[in-house]
């Protein structure tokens, strides 16, 4: 008995989705979002503000890769020449491995801060182009626009030229296509 509902209400639920399929007419778009990413002015700036940030924790890893080299540097010559106890050598070494692992966190959050500082440098450009995309689907009728890009992750297998609507979202963001 329950399943003879159960068949019964799947059969009302398929049929509603056939009509409701058939009723509403499926106009898919593509693009390429690292793409077009890539071609707006304002990556320009986001490079620049990126390569600086980037450049200053650089400095600042290699200010403490100096300070640990000339500690190191200092500690050899004491050991060779036997001017300490074992009580201060031994203190010494300590001081220099806590030195270098301070580095190495230092090192890791570093990359940790650029990967971040860059991910949120594009966020708005990234919002940006989601703006024109939804702006181009609504203004033209498309139910889907995929991402086409990305090596090894596309999702997109198939589609003819008219169905790329790159050029209609760079000229929502008002940015010249590049000519290829």
């Amino acid at each position: 008995m329950k399943s003879k509902f159960f068949l019964i209400v799947f059969g009302i639920i398929i049929a509603g989705f056939s009509i409701s399929a058939q009723s509403q007419q499926l106009k898919i778009g593509y693009t390429n979002v690292d793409y077009v990413l890539s071609n707006l002015p304002e990556m320009k700036n986001v490079q620049s503000e990126f390569e600086t940030y980037q450049k200053q924790l650089q400095n600042q890893i290699q200010a403490k890769q100096q300070t640990l080299r000339s500690k190191v540097t200092e500690y050899e010559q004491n050991v060779q020449a036997n001017q300490w106890s074992d009580v201060v050598r031994a203190d010494k070494e300590r001081e220099l491995q806590q030195m270098d692992q301070n580095l190495q966190k230092f090192a890791q959050d570093a990359q940790k801060s650029m990967q971040a500082k860059y991910t949120e440098l594009l966020q708005p450009l990234y919002k940006k182009i989601e703006t024109a995309i939804k702006q181009v689907a609504q203004e033209d009728g498309y139910t889907h626009i995929f991402n086409s890009g990305t090596p090894g992750t596309d999702i997109l297998l198939y589609a003819n030229d008219e169905s790329d609507v790159t050029d209609k979202i760079f000229a929502k963001l008002g940015v010249t296509p590049p000519t290829e």
